[in-house]
């Protein structure tokens, strides 16, 4: 877990999330031991077939459209409902939004600039870069702050990728 959700956890005196290795795919049984009320997916890459599997152990909020592209909008409202929360989860959205507003303020100078999310860059073979696709929450984020997405990255992304 990054150090600044470990610090979060501890002050809230909240017992850390149980974390998973995805690498060979989802720990099905491991996830079933945890005995969960609902399995969070939103922004996830579940299949319709570990959908499913992972109904029959909680209920489950998947990703509404195509994996990994939920904006983080989209996140919040289908956690937050999903979990019985909507109210909160709209005020959360709420004082995000205004948050970044607020950033966008401070920086009016990022209207003017674009920008890219990498994703990998082998030092060692420049001839390939790898980055996020306009459909992915980060890129998405790019515009939240007024940055505008370089047309090299729109015309190389497909629909409903994120990478």
């Amino acid at each position: 877990m990054l150090p600044w959700v470990t610090e979060r956890l501890d002050r809230l005196d909240a017992e850390p999330p149980m974390l998973f290795d995805e690498d060979d795919g989802i720990d099905f049984e491991a996830v079933a031991a945890t005995d969960p009320d609902v399995i969070l997916a939103a922004y996830s890459g579940i299949t319709r077939s570990d959908y499913e599997t992972l109904s029959r152990i909680a209920s489950v909020i998947a990703h509404p459209e195509a994996p990994w592209t939920a904006t983080w909008r989209k996140m919040i409202r289908q956690n937050a409902a999903g979990i019985g929360t909507a109210k909160a989860g709209e005020e959360l959205v709420r004082r995000l939004e205004k948050r970044i507003e607020e950033a966008v303020a401070k920086h009016p100078d990022l209207a003017s600039k674009t920008g890219m999310f990498v994703t990998h860059l082998d030092p060692c073979d420049l001839s390939t870069i790898h980055f996020y696709a306009e459909a992915d929450q980060r890129v998405q984020f790019l515009r939240d702050l007024g940055m505008e997405i370089p047309q090299a990255v729109r015309t190389a992304s497909e629909a409903d990728q994120y990478a």
